[in-house]
């Protein structure tokens, strides 16, 4: 039997003792090729157009028989797999994490996360949001109270508010490099971006790191967490954090590299029975095919549009429909004077000027909606969702930026102005609805949706509701055909 020695650090393992046929196969399985790259500019869909991308990500260096650390669990795996023996050392000193008293109000879910993680110290945490993921995180490095640990994180606001999380629980100054800060703590809260620019610039700090969360981390996907996390060598715990562990675009393995595979799970459900977040009312109204009513010949072939002509049908059938509009109005004041309701109402949207459009066409029938969303002024935008937070707003027309990092306990509506396609992405939206607030008086999430007539839109619908289906159940999902019917749904589930 062949013998294949692992030496490794926090970013590289090196492998030794393989042969050609070994290293093929190596080569084949971690190499990442994605074709769907496709992206247009939020402000418009008529402006600026991205092109189309393929690019390959190569995580095996051959040459020098180099695989990031996060691979090496599948790469063990396979290796035994072709009856090598496999020998594992670690080139860095043992961090031993310590005995520490946690808090009583954590939850069963959140413990067995935290035990998971000290014993498997390279993993993502799958917890569905509203789970607690941030004091889990801050409770499991506790364990670690003389350790260098980094936080990283995707956005700017999220940093923020992480870095209020941990400074709240470890009871100690945390550093925070991003957000126009460039502080370093032993326990430090980073934006990606900034990381990365750091790792580029030789940042000495970065080597002093141990333990290295990424919240978030179905972002890790990319070129940026990847450089990230090969300039960490001296990392012996690296945890990912996400509800919803997944890419549309193929990158997985990339998200491995950096965090290694899925060790902990807990599901929804397991949360929902202890009165965390709320499972989602999840119904959709139908919408007549615009092209069926205005006599006009629907594209025949829409399954292999392109991304101009994929935009150009959603402004056709989604954003400039004026029937589909107006049935967001009627919904939108339904909920504003529904008597039962308990907290406040989110239209999504994905283009600004769909957004721009709803807001005006609200102001129109009287109903006063602020707009917010990447290019709204922060200070503007920090003192809407502030209000709408505290319930001082009822309504808010919002973009993409809703889909993480955003708690909004008192959101008990989301109305789906726009017809997104990605699984992950609408996981992300129902993942803002399903918070139970302080009180716990917030007893259903409502999200109302659209069921498109047309070909292609009728496609994404249909991908939608299988998708609450398969991700809760189908007890889950409803469909409306009319607005009192809807109305009447939404009562039923009042607890």
């Amino acid at each position: 039997m062949p013998t294949c020695k692992i030496r490794y650090n926090g970013s590289i393992a090196e492998l030794s003792g393989l042969d050609n046929r070994t290293s093929d196969i190596l080569a084949q399985r971690l190499t990442v090729i994605n074709q769907t790259k496709l992206r247009a500019s939020q402000s418009s869909y008529s402006k600026r157009v991205l092109p189309i991308e393929e690019y390959t990500t190569v995580l095996f260096d051959r040459k020098l028989n180099l695989i990031p650390t996060g691979l090496m669990s599948r790469v063990v795996k396979l290796l035994e797999e072709l009856e090598y023996q496999v020998e594992i050392a670690s080139v860095n000193p043992l961090l031993k994490p310590v005995d520490v008293e946690l808090p009583s109000y954590l939850r069963d879910y959140q413990i067995a996360g935290i035990k998971s993680g000290l014993t498997s110290p390279r993993g993502i945490w799958q917890m569905p949001t509203g789970s607690g993921k941030s004091i889990s995180a801050a409770a499991f490095i506790s364990h670690f109270p003389n350790a260098h640990v980094l936080f990283t994180v995707p956005f700017q606001k999220l940093a923020v508010q992480t870095r209020k999380v941990l400074n709240e629980y470890l009871k100690e100054p945390v550093g925070l490099v991003g957000a126009g800060k460039h502080e370093w703590q032993r326990v430090t809260v980073g934006v990606v971006n900034s990381l990365v620019t750091a790792a580029n610039n030789k940042e000495p700090a970065l080597q002093n790191i141990q333990v290295h969360i990424i919240d978030e981390c179905h972002f890790a996907g990319s070129a940026s967490y990847l450089t990230l996390t090969q300039s960490l060598s001296n990392v012996q715990y690296a945890i990912g954090l996400s509800a919803t562990p997944k890419r549309n675009d193929g990158c997985e393995l990339i998200m491995e590299a950096c965090c290694g595979e899925i060790t902990y799970q807990t599901m929804d459900e397991d949360v929902a029975n202890i009165g965390a977040i709320n499972l989602p009312t999840y119904i959709q109204l139908p919408i007549a095919n615009r092209y069926t009513r205005e006599s006009k010949p629907e594209p025949s072939n829409t399954s292999s549009l392109n991304l101009n002509e994929i935009l150009k049908l959603y402004k056709y059938s989604i954003s400039q429909n004026a029937d589909r509009n107006m049935a967001v109005v009627k919904v939108v004041n339904s909920l504003l004077n529904l008597p039962s309701r308990q907290g406040n109402i989110l239209v999504l949207f994905e283009y600004i000027e769909h957004g721009e459009t709803l807001v005006d066409l609200l102001g129109q029938h009287k109903i006063t909606a602020p707009l917010v969303h990447g290019k709204t002024k922060k200070s503007v935008a920090t003192k809407t969702v502030e209000d709408f937070k505290d319930l001082r707003i009822p309504l808010m027309v919002g973009s993409r930026v809703f889909k993480e990092g955003i708690d909004l306990p008192n959101l008990e509506f989301i109305v789906f102005a726009g017809a997104a396609s990605s699984d992950v992405s609408h996981w992300q939206y129902i993942g803002r609805v399903l918070r139970t607030n302080s009180s716990y008086t917030k007893t259903r999430s409502v999200v109302i949706d659209f069921k498109d007539g047309d070909n292609y839109f009728g496609r994404r619908s249909a991908r939608r509701e299988q998708f609450v289906i398969d991700r809760y159940n189908k007890n889950c999902s409803h469909l409306a055909y009319s607005i009192p019917e809807m109305l009447k749904i939404t009562e039923s589930k009042l607890a």
